[in-house]
């Protein structure tokens, strides 16, 4: 009894420095925001948005660090970044403010921009409007007054997006444009004509799709790039500025640099867009890997 309670006296230093060792790994903080489906907080598809995958592949891959999810809102989440650091993040999109107190990884999925959304029986009405590449004339598009329009207000689209909305704001007599709250769906608005075409993210849209009545026939939704603009944006995710935040970004950038979890990511956004939009994502994919 004795021996094995020296034996014991002599193993325990070393079992508290392995303790101590995965104690000391640095504190990784993963911050999510409810914008679905990037990333779902709450219902039966809680975590299963193409960021909320993107996170669990990382902190899988990244195992010197303690992870730790932070559920916030958008405010709250740059404010804090600016003064803790070892925060990082698939819900700030780049813009010059941001890039000057963050650090962003780099692009590894580009981000279809707002697109022109409508449900497949009503796209005969458009086929006026649709180039060879299925992208839509929306200057030419503006001239006919017998299609209704919806947005969601206070958004900001595209510079041809936004040129739209003003023309028709200001020339709109017929009530042609209509302003939607965000919670609306767009495609229970366009299945009970209420709406011929908006505006919105292929994803997003998609997503509230699977909550209206898809079954009916032609009610799928479909969707168009606008002619002359930008198809998609970098897609990437955002750190704190600080030397822990940079070392995250960094791992990430060395994770994405393997094609196969580029492919692997790529799955968990296409997941939720409809056919024409995948089409044009898998277009823009294919430009992006030959730059």
């Amino acid at each position: 009894m004795r021996h094995l309670l020296i034996l014991i006296l002599l193993l325990a230093p070393a079992f508290t420095g392995r303790a101590a060792v995965a104690d000391d790994r640095p504190l990784a903080q993963w911050y999510y925001v409810d914008v679905p489906p990037a990333m779902i907080l709450e219902g039966d598809g809680k975590g299963t948005g193409y960021v909320d995958r993107i996170i669990a592949l990382f902190k899988r891959s990244m195992p010197g660090y303690r992870h730790e999810d932070v559920a916030s809102s958008v405010v709250r989440m740059f404010a804090t970044m600016q003064v803790r650091d070892g925060i990082c993040t698939g819900g700030l999109l780049r813009t010059p403010e941001r890039e000057n107190v963050l650090v962003y990884s780099d692009s590894f999925y580009p981000v279809l921009v707002n697109r022109l959304v409508t449900i497949r029986a009503k796209r005969p009405m458009l086929a006026p409007y649709l180039g060879a590449d299925n992208h839509v004339d929306l200057m030419a598009l503006a001239a006919d007054k017998r299609l209704v329009a919806g947005y969601v207000g206070q958004r900001f689209y595209s510079t041809l997006i936004q040129r739209f909305i003003e023309e028709r704001t200001e020339s709109d007599p017929e009530g042609r444009l209509r302003v939607l709250i965000p919670n609306d769906r767009f495609s229970d608005l366009l299945r009970h004509d209420r709406i011929d075409f908006a505006f919105g993210l292929a994803a997003e849209i998609y997503y509230q799709s699977l909550n209206g009545d898809a079954a009916v026939p032609g009610g799928e939704l479909v969707s168009f790039a606008v002619k002359g603009e930008p198809i998609t944006k970098p897609g990437g995710f955002a750190c704190s500025g600080g030397p822990l935040g940079r070392q995250m970004a960094d791992e990430m950038n060395r994770l994405i640099a393997d094609p196969a979890i580029r492919a692997e990511i790529h799955g968990y956004y296409t997941d939720w867009l409809d056919e024409d939009a995948r089409r044009d994502f898998e277009a823009a994919v294919r430009e992006e890997e030959t730059r």
